[in-house]
Formats: structure tokens, sequence, C-alpha cells
């Protein structure tokens, strides 16, 4: 969050209103803070500059730089969540809500053989007759 201050112009505080909610994460009682205003008036401002309202009681889910790092260098999301203290499903929406990191399928990570024109091997064998 940024330290400006709000614009004194009705059309610019509704930009700026809007700014503070979708980008920095503010509530609407926050926004009216901001602007020394009352609920009402910051909600009608953010209505005037075309804001999409989250539904009541929720926040934007912000990226974590260093979660998305440790996921990316080949960590399971449960091991990214226990470095960090957070749970795993907590880990997951932290991590979705980044568009640096693809989320992996469940799984052991395929590891190709060795040697390519190998074929594959089976820990379970036939006799041949």
């Amino acid at each position: 969050m940024t330290d400006d201050k709000p614009p004194t112009d009705e059309a610019e505080l509704a930009q700026w209103c809007k700014r503070k909610y979708e980008k920095d994460g503010l509530s609407i009682r926050g926004v009216a803070d901001a602007i020394g205003r009352s609920y009402a008036e910051a909600n009608r401002l953010l209505k005037k500059a075309g804001t999409k309202m989250r539904p009541p009681g929720t926040r934007p889910i912000k990226p974590d730089p260093a979660l998305s790092k440790a996921y990316n260098r080949g960590g399971s999301i449960a091991a990214a969540a226990a470095k960090f203290g957070l749970k795993p499903d907590a880990a997951r929406r932290r991590l979705q809500a980044d568009p640096n990191v693809t989320i992996r399928r469940h799984g052991p990570a395929f590891k190709p053989p060795a040697d390519e024109s190998a074929p594959p091997t089976s820990k379970r064998s036939r006799p041949t007759e």
C-alpha cells in the first residue's frame, strides 16, 4: 500500500478509491477511512468508478513470491506450505493467484529413464515359456 494522498477532484477521487480497493486490497471501510468520508460515500465513489465489488467479508488473495519460488523449484504444495507455516489449502490458493505458477498434477514427478533407447523396466517380471 502506498502513502499517496487522495485527490480533491471527484472523478479522480473515484479512480483513486477504485485503485485502493482493487489493487491494494482495501475494504470499503478502509477506503472510507483513507479518504475521510463515510462508508456510504466510499461505496458510492467505488460504484461511480465502475469497481467490480467483492462479496462481503472477502479480500483478494495476493501471491507470495517466496512460496512460489519454493514450489517452482520442484517442491510439493505440502512441503512449501510447511516451510512457510501454512496449511496446504492456503498455500494452494496463494499459488493459484500467482500467474507465474502452474499447479502440477498430484503424484510423483515424471523421471525419464537414464538411457532413452532402453526399454522400460518392470519391477515384476514373468517367466517366459
